[in-house]
């Protein structure tokens, strides 16, 4: 029995320009009048890659500006200064600033700020408050000490006055009058002196305050 194939007409047409194409790419190709990438298909093109937009200027956090006092120098006169001040040496005069003050060491002087911390440090003079003055347990104030909050945990020898509020903690020890708009005294807390308790100040004194046990 004979068998017989058939051949396509249209698939051979398709088979011969096909070849015919590759034929005219590859003399493109050596006469050097074409481009490789030339011959790619238009669905085979590469996408394009976005890349992220730099900042036109990086972001910068100022630091806070805070002089520093270091624990080895002793300053003989009065300081003054516009930023924060930290003090972990000796300042024999003075110190008013238009900021903050913390104290770790010693001055022997009036000291002057928005706010005062002092932390096992020891003052020998008058502090004045626009704000908060504070003292740890191992802080020593000899002199008067005035601010509109008061938070006291250490020893003080002098009078205090506190337009709004005074916090006395368990081992405060404080040998002068209270004048305050408000007061808490915890338990364990020392006071030899009398505490005038009230919006308004005036001269007579009254022994009335809130203990927090």
């Amino acid at each position: 029995m004979e068998k017989k194939f058939t051949f396509s007409q249209k698939n051979s047409k398709d088979v011969k320009k096909n070849e015919e194409k590759k034929g005219r790419e590859i003399m493109q190709l050596a006469n050097g009048t074409v481009r490789l990438d030339e011959t790619k298909k238009a669905d085979e093109k590469k996408p394009v890659e976005v890349q992220p937009r730099p900042l036109l200027m990086p972001i910068i956090q100022k630091p806070k500006e805070e002089s520093y006092i270091s624990s080895d120098l002793v300053i003989n006169g009065s300081i003054s200064s516009v930023t924060s001040i930290k003090i972990d040496g000796t300042v024999n005069g003075d110190v008013s600033c238009d900021n903050d003050i913390t104290v770790c060491g010693k001055i022997e002087g009036d000291v002057t700020a928005a706010n005062v911390s002092l932390i096992a440090s020891t003052v020998k003079g008058n502090i004045i408050c626009k704000d908060v003055l504070s003292f740890d347990k191992d802080a020593q104030v000899i002199g008067n000490a005035s601010g509109k909050k008061i938070e006291i945990n250490g020893k003080i020898t002098g009078n205090i006055i506190v337009e709004e509020s005074a916090v006395v903690l368990g081992t405060a020890i404080i040998n002068g009058d209270i004048k305050a708009g408000t007061i808490s005294v915890f338990e364990g807390a020392t006071i030899k002196g009398n505490i005038q308790i009230g919006k308004s100040v005036d001269s007579s004194l009254e022994t009335t305050a809130e203990v927090v046990g």
